[in-house]
């Protein structure tokens, strides 16, 4: 009995300490550079071409009135012919306010709200969060890719998108011979490759949810990707025009962060020695983020999904 319970505390000790290696291993893969913020309206992000939303000393994002209008399918008067006071409507709804004050009306009952509508580069940016919400439309931050959605969260799949994907035949010469990624999980050819964008995340691929994708450092300075998911798991090709595709497994399944939206964030290498025996190449070492033509997925999909490098 006295053995058995020496084993009990010896195996409770080894799985504190691992998942405490696990945490810190964890803690030690930081993301490279700060995250944009994007907006997100009923699922699509906004292209913001010339000024881009910020959070502000407050720490609520503003956003030019241009595209929030546009977005959301508003109308936007610019009131006594200025450019200080603003009514945008939608609907029956509307929301009036004025350049650097911090009420406003909002269906003709005066509200006072914790920042203040803001001129900046010659484009007039206003709060996000109580316009959208003002004009009936839900409003939710997603802290981990610093997004915001705007109004239905909804995830479109390439055809909801309008996207179509092409031959295979463009871009076997990728491949360089590893022809077994050419085929699907059942050994079947694959018949097209889907080309997709970061613009474009998050997005619905069969079972799969693929939300966002960073770069990442570890506390020696060897640099990886990110990606954030829904389940299941999967594994990765990199693609370049220089070498044969570089296939990565997830890092380690007990370094995943699960976030409180039951999505996940799983690491993968950038620079492997494995490529060494894998692909003939000794100079593994000297791959680059800037070799990488497209991110390839491999899920139990009809097609190859490719994302083109957005780094």
């Amino acid at each position: 009995m006295k053995k058995v319970s020496v084993l009990i505390v010896i195996i409770v000790v080894l799985c504190t300490t691992m998942a405490s290696a696990a945490s810190a291993a964890q803690s030690n893969i930081q993301r490279v550079g700060k995250a944009d913020i994007e907006v997100l309206i009923d699922g699509r992000k906004i292209s913001f071409p010339d000024a881009r939303p910020f959070a502000d000393a407050n720490n609520r994002v503003l956003i030019p009135i241009r595209f929030i209008a546009e977005g959301l399918g508003a109308k936007v008067d610019w009131v006594g012919g200025g450019a200080q006071t603003v009514k945008i409507s939608l609907g029956d709804k509307f929301i009036q306010l004025t350049v650097g004050h911090a009420k406003a009306l909002v269906n003709n009952a005066e509200k006072t709200f914790d920042t203040k509508a803001i001129t900046k580069s010659d484009r007039t940016f206003v709060p996000l969060r109580f316009v959208s919400e003002a004009l009936g439309q839900p409003v939710e931050w997603d802290s981990v890719s610093s997004w915001v959605w705007v109004g239905e969260k909804k995830i479109y799949t390439p055809e909801e998108l309008g996207l179509e994907p092409e031959s295979i035949e463009k871009y076997e010469e990728l491949y360089r011979g590893r022809d077994h990624l050419l085929k699907d999980m059942y050994g079947q050819n694959f018949e097209t490759f889907q080309v997709i964008t970061k613009d474009q995340l998050p997005i619905k691929i069969g079972d799969v949810v693929i939300y966002d994708i960073w770069l990442a450092k570890d506390n020696k300075n060897n640099l990886g990707v990110q990606i954030r998911r829904a389940k299941p798991s999967f594994n990765i090709y990199y693609v370049t025009n220089n070498s044969k595709p570089r296939y990565r497994n997830a890092i380690n399944k007990s370094l995943e962060v699960k976030h409180n939206d039951e999505t996940i964030t799983s690491d993968y290498k950038l620079k492997s020695q494995v490529d060494e025996l894998d692909i003939n190449d000794q100079y593994y070492n000297d791959f680059k983020v800037s070799d990488i033509e497209y991110i390839c997925f491999r899920l139990d999909f009809n097609s190859i999904v490719a994302l083109k490098n957005p780094f």
